[in-house]
């Protein structure tokens, strides 16, 4: 394994990048886990990603001691070290860094604490950290450190280390003729002297080199699936779980919305500001998925309602996969007519481009696939937006075009009716012209519909309007006292 010091190693060997490390000692994204080291020194972290990446972290050790706290909501976790361990503030850090990304940084990394990193790794059985951190030992040994480390090993009872380093011994024995050996002390020289004469009768057992993948991919999966949630977002008719961890590190005005649309009656639920309530659940969980795991696996429909919300809460990852997305441009049948009512919004008013380009392509899909298309989705969208989509599709249909006016609602074609701009022009073909007629006699129809329900409610919020007035200057039970006039 070749390491660049200057860039991280993905231990996973993995496209996919999961950096979680922003969360460790982030009191912020509510941790429940404290890490003390010593009386100044400690870290913050979260049970629900350490049970699955560190699962016997919460089990008692001669390393550390865990504690436990019943809280109303929820336990928390005490993990105290022993001070005889002289296990470091950084490298509980590595560690930690280590178990949220799957990454070594290597930039600040030194065989010093590979040392004590090996020692947590081999307690808590984390292999993949447990190679990685051998590994790169063994490349940096030399002589100048090879007498420090050795003794470091010992001292700190890290047997992988300590074989390391009697390895490189046995095969630089000229290092230990020399004075510098005398640091190592009697006993530990002569176990490295016997090592050494050991080697010269019997032929080194090569250890064969071992691969290993870390799992996190497949781990931070598993934390999306389970039931440690603890954030509610409600939706008009379902409700999506979340891990709050995940939301607040993505910028400072998710943070804000988070905390601004919690019900201060109910802690941990969230609803969704009215403005965004053309995201479905679907897309909010696509969001969710990504945030855990990086899944920037999306349906296009997915994509183009979470534009607008990546960029008014500036989630910079997020606004990069939906683009990504959108520009592979596909279309299909049930989702062309969803992506022009969101490209319609009034909130795309700012993103002039991305609008024209969602439009443009999906009308041209939506010429092309003219007799496939789903129109009955028309009668759920504001009837402004959808008189907007039928004009420009009238402008092109011809004699389809009375097979598309019979999905639309009576609103949405009233609108059209009452709207005197030339983009409403009927085609003059000979073909056309009798479904024109069709038209005409449908819109005729439809106005009357619209004029009556208008009547209707009309007549409805008069009639309410009365009724209100009538119980405002309603009598009381008891009747008032006449007066008595007299007649002069």
């Amino acid at each position: 394994m070749q390491t660049n010091n200057n860039s991280l190693y993905w231990a996973g060997q993995s496209d996919t990048i999961i950096d979680h490390r922003v969360l460790v000692g982030n009191e912020k994204a509510n941790p429940d886990v404290q890490f003390v080291i010593d009386e100044k020194n400690s870290i913050s972290a979260h049970s629900f990603i350490l049970s699955v990446r560190m699962p016997l972290l919460f089990d008692n050790s001669s390393v550390a001691k865990v504690k436990k706290k019943r809280k109303k909501t929820r336990t928390e976790y005490i993990v105290e070290f022993q001070k005889s361990e002289h296990i470091t503030h950084q490298a509980v850090l590595f560690t930690l860094h280590f178990a949220y990304c799957g990454q070594i940084e290597w930039k600040s990394f030194t065989p010093f604490k590979a040392v004590e990193v090996l020692k947590i790794a081999a307690i808590y059985k984390l292999e993949t950290l447990h190679h990685l951190c051998s590994k790169y030992m063994q490349e940096k040994l030399d002589k100048e450190n090879i007498f420090k480390l050795l003794k470091l090993c010992d001292s700190m009872s890290v047997e992988k280390g300590k074989q390391l380093c009697i390895e490189y011994a046995v095969e630089n024995d000229d290092l230990f003729s020399s004075n510098e050996a005398e640091i190592l002390g009697f006993k530990l020289y002569q176990e490295v002297t016997a090592a050494i004469l050991k080697s010269k009768k019997l032929e080194k057992e090569k250890s064969a080199e071992v691969q290993l993948g870390d799992s996190i991919v497949d781990d931070f999966k598993n934390i999306f699936q389970s039931n440690t949630k603890d954030v509610t977002f409600l939706f008009k008719n379902e409700e999506v779980k979340a891990h709050k961890a995940f939301l607040v590190t993505q910028s400072s005005d998710m943070t804000d919305f988070i905390f601004r649309n919690e019900d201060p009656k109910k802690p941990g639920i969230f609803t969704i500001d009215p403005k965004y309530s053309y995201i479905s659940p679907q897309a909010f969980e696509s969001m969710l998925k990504l945030f855990c795991y990086s899944e920037q696996h999306m349906e296009t429909l997915h994509a183009c309602q979470l534009f607008i919300f990546s960029r008014e809460l500036n989630l910079t990852k997020l606004t990069q996969v939906v683009l990504n997305v959108l520009g592979k441009s596909e279309f299909s049948h049930h989702t062309v007519l969803p992506m022009l009512d969101v490209a319609y919004h009034p909130l795309m008013n700012d993103y002039a481009d991305v609008r024209k380009y969602i439009v443009d392509n999906g009308l041209n899909y939506a010429l092309k696939h003219m007799d496939k298309i789903e129109y009955s989705s028309l009668k759920h969208m504001s009837p402004k937006i959808a008189a907007q989509i039928l004009s420009l599709l009238q402008l092109s249909v011809g004699h389809q075009w009375f097979n598309i006016v019979e999905c639309t609602t009576p609103r949405s074609l009233a609108f059209m009716e009452r709207r005197k701009t030339s983009s409403f022009t009927t085609i003059s073909t000979s073909e056309s012209d009798v479904n024109n007629a069709q038209y005409k006699s449908r819109m005729s129809e439809v106005s009357e519909e619209v004029s009556h329900s208008e009547r209707s409610e009309r007549s409805k919020r008069g009639l309410d309007r009365r009724t209100k007035s009538k119980k405002k200057h309603s009598v009381s039970t008891e009747p008032k006292p006449s007066r008595k006039v007299n007649k002069t």
